[in-house]
């Protein structure tokens, strides 16, 4: 079995400013602006667990650089309630040629765990307006869903329950590859479980379980630097790669972490 660590929404390249902990905890991963046009799904279609005005948010974090009206690149799809929904539908992610390529050569695939990660801060409304908290959680990367692969790579979703992604054929993509879950999901709440990056530091330096330290197994994939890794108190510190967006762990030579896995889905879902 493979953890994948998919780095996914907005970054500071794609959306320019971090996806928001709203202050009753809620966390919503932004998706990245559809430069390509690949589809009509706008930010203002976009449902939060909260039931707040997504365009809304979209529109003040940015300071009008994007709109409501503007088209999303949703993507990964792991809950059906996030957008209205007609006929079939299916879990869904779409890596694209270059990461693809990635996760083919490190053997992913049926069973396999998607944990998706992403940039986040605290936001508040103050006068009817959203905007970042000078103080809060801070400025981290944090876990927002997951999924399981069920079976194997979708090539032509034309007239199947994934038609609709922008990674489908049917919307001209040149990236129709897209991983199907059985098992997927959005975590509601902000907790502590979910955060990757340490305490007081910038958000590539991650604080993880024990466990995730190589000693001597095959390192998570664009981590093979001895110098990346380090041990402290009882947890693994990594200075996260800035390239890449799937980092892959052979579970098989860390089972370990299979509970740790389990534990953040079983308690934050």
């Amino acid at each position: 079995m493979k953890l994948i660590l998919s780095r996914k929404g907005f970054d500071s390249r794609f959306g320019g400013v971090a996806s928001p902990i709203f202050p009753d905890g809620t966390m919503l991963s932004l998706p990245i602006p559809d430069e390509e046009r690949l589809t009509a799904t706008k930010y203002r279609e976009l449902r939060a667990q909260n039931d707040v005005d997504v365009g809304l948010v979209v529109e003040q974090l940015t300071r009008g650089h994007l709109t409501g009206d503007h088209r999303m690149h949703f993507d990964p799809d792991l809950e059906r309630s996030a957008l209205a929904r007609h006929g079939a539908w299916a879990p869904g992610f779409g890596p694209g040629t270059s990461a693809w390529g990635h996760l083919k050569g490190q053997g992913v695939g049926d069973g396999d765990l998607f944990l998706f990660f992403g940039w986040f801060r605290d936001v508040e409304q103050v006068d009817g307006t959203w905007r970042y908290k000078p103080k809060g959680v801070g400025d981290i990367h944090a876990i927002f869903g997951w999924m399981y692969v069920e079976g194997a790579p979708v090539g032509n979703t034309t007239g199947t329950s994934l038609g609709y992604h922008p990674h489908s054929k049917s919307d001209g993509s040149a990236d129709p590859v897209i991983l199907t879950g059985s098992n997927a999901g959005m975590f509601t709440n902000y907790s502590d479980a979910l955060r990757l990056t340490a305490p007081g530091c910038t958000r590539s330096i991650w604080s993880l379980p024990s466990d995730f330290f190589p000693r001597g197994r095959k390192p998570m994939s664009y981590h093979p630097s001895a110098e990346a890794w380090r041990e402290d108190g009882g947890r693994t510190i990594l200075k996260s790669a800035r390239i890449g967006q799937e980092f892959v762990l052979d579970l098989d030579q860390y089972p370990e972490l299979v509970a740790w896995t389990e534990e953040i889905i079983g308690e934050n879902r």
